[in-house]
């Protein structure tokens, strides 16, 4: 290949430009909450990662000593297969445990949405029986011990004591109090 055609043939090459910050000048700077719900998601991102591939790390085990143990109850080597099937074993209770704390982990999360879902009907309702009772000549939900914000604060009450579970609203209201206070002192 000639000199003219590897300048040509060069030329043609997307560059890439390296970046020696994290900062990128196209974008703008991401306000501190929302760097912080990114981080919380690349968290749970990364946590949700690492649990499946330990669940299938011990699903892949369970099924290798399974196989192995098959084999050596048909060669007639019943110690080693009992042995193997003792593994297999271990392995299916550790596939349990791992199904265990992500199902745990995943409760938890979706309750938080659920709260945050809840949350976010509360005040597009409130803010809807605040415009009727408006126009009625009433006072604002919030003032109004028969309203809307009442009625479902004693609804909440009623059904939290009678499962005997914190109500998911006001834990999500209480975490995010604890959140913003921990902010504001630092």
């Amino acid at each position: 290949m000639s000199f003219s055609k590897k300048v040509i043939f060069m030329s043609h090459k997307p560059v890439q430009r390296r970046t020696t910050s994290r900062i990128d000048p196209k974008q703008p700077p991401v306000p501190s909450q929302a760097q912080a719900e990114l981080d919380t998601k690349e968290a749970a991102q990364r946590e949700f990662l690492r649990l499946r591939g330990w669940q299938m790390r011990f699903m892949y085990f369970s099924w290798l000593v399974s196989a192995i143990a098959i084999g050596f109850y048909f060669a007639h080597q019943y110690l080693l297969a009992q042995l193997m099937l003792g593994l297999a074993t271990l392995g299916l209770i550790g596939l349990c445990w791992i199904s265990y704390q992500r199902y745990n982990r995943n409760r938890a999360r979706r309750n938080e949405i659920m709260a945050t879902l809840d949350v976010m009907q509360d005040e597009q309702l409130r803010a809807v029986f605040n415009e009727a009772r408006q126009e009625r000549g009433l006072p604002p939900d919030e003032k109004d011990t028969t309203g809307y914000t009442a009625t479902m604060s004693r609804e909440r009450a009623r059904i939290a004591a009678k499962t005997g579970q914190p109500d998911r609203v006001e834990q999500l209201q209480s975490k995010d109090k604890g959140a913003n206070d921990g902010r504001k002192q630092s």
